[in-house]
């Protein structure tokens, strides 16, 4: 059974602009890894950075994973990639304050607001 937004078995396939542009997303993320790694260099920012980079591969690796069982030319499938780019876009700009715990966080809705908001 094949489901309306799914490839068909045997398509060929090609990558689209916006899964070029995803990608992009997570060079980011890499750039900040290394920007975390760099700021503090220490043994603790050190394990941090290994379980940040795992988090960041890990999300990169399904996302891409799911990506290629979807037809990309498809308008839910085109709105799912943007919502999950916009998504990681937040948890790459999170990452330089993803162990600082001087800063906590108040209340929910400034934890999740502040941590996107502080990088752009």
């Amino acid at each position: 059974m094949r489901i309306a937004v799914s490839r068909a078995p045997g398509a060929e396939r090609v990558v689209t602009p916006l899964e070029l542009f995803f990608d992009l997303v997570y060079v980011f993320a890499i750039g900040q890894l290394s920007h975390h790694l760099l700021e503090h260099v220490a043994l603790r920012t050190g394990a941090e950075t290994v379980i940040l980079t795992l988090a960041v591969v890990y999300a990169w690796y399904m996302t891409a994973w799911g990506a290629n069982w979807l037809e990309p030319n498809r308008l839910p499938v085109r709105l799912l990639l943007v919502g999950l780019m916009f998504a990681s876009l937040l948890m790459s700009g999170a990452i330089a304050d993803a162990f600082d715990g001087a800063r906590g966080c108040s209340s929910p809705g400034t934890c999740s607001s502040s941590s996107g908001a502080r990088r752009f």
